[in-house]
């Protein structure tokens, strides 16, 4: 029952987003929305800022978990790197459609700040470590800049129209773009 508590919590924290800017979620409402006691609540959190920390901390991880995995690919297999950018951006859009809820919520619905700068800090920081593998570019914090202000413009549309693209298109799209830095 204590895992699935915790889980229920995090889940629900995730529908309240949905609908309810970060600073209007209450314990009560939480607590309503799960069918648990405060107590169950505090059994498991110490605040609403801890549930959330988890769920950030949980995207976090599983993002760079991806990653990781991308570059470990091309480690193995280094002559076919450029099909690992478009690897890249699948994962990337499969990730973000398997959680839709959660990053409409706190991309679309309610913008969160921080969580909206860690992201793009994490994504620059893994894309940079994926195109220095892949290519030599002349002032790559200038492209960095650019190409992921438009992933993160991307995602954001893509996002706000209800994820009407698939992840295949999206990542698609994406590499073509990316791929013309070696012409």
């Amino acid at each position: 029952m204590k895992k699935h508590a915790r889980q229920l919590i995090t889940s629900n924290m995730v529908y309240l987003l949905e609908h309810y800017h970060f600073d209007e979620i209450t314990i009560k409402m939480l607590c309503a929305e799960c069918g648990i006691n405060r107590s169950t609540f505090y059994a498991h959190f110490k605040d609403k800022y801890e549930t959330y920390e988890e769920i950030k901390r949980f995207h976090m991880t599983n993002y760079e978990t991806l990653m990781d995995n991308i570059e470990q690919s091309i480690t193995d297999n280094p002559d076919d790197k450029r099909k690992y950018v478009k690897q890249y951006f699948t994962n990337v859009f499969y990730y973000i459609a398997r959680h839709q809820r959660f990053f409409t919520s706190v991309f679309v619905v309610h913008p969160e700040k921080e969580l909206i700068i860690s992201f793009i800090k994490l994504i620059k920081f893994r894309f940079e470590k994926l195109i220095r593998s892949i290519s030599t570019l002349q002032d790559i914090n200038f492209f960095l800049d650019y190409t992921v202000g438009g992933q993160i413009a991307s995602i954001y549309r893509w996002l706000k129209n209800g994820c009407e693209e698939t992840p295949e298109k999206m990542a698609d799209i994406m590499y073509r773009n990316i791929i013309k830095i070696n012409r």
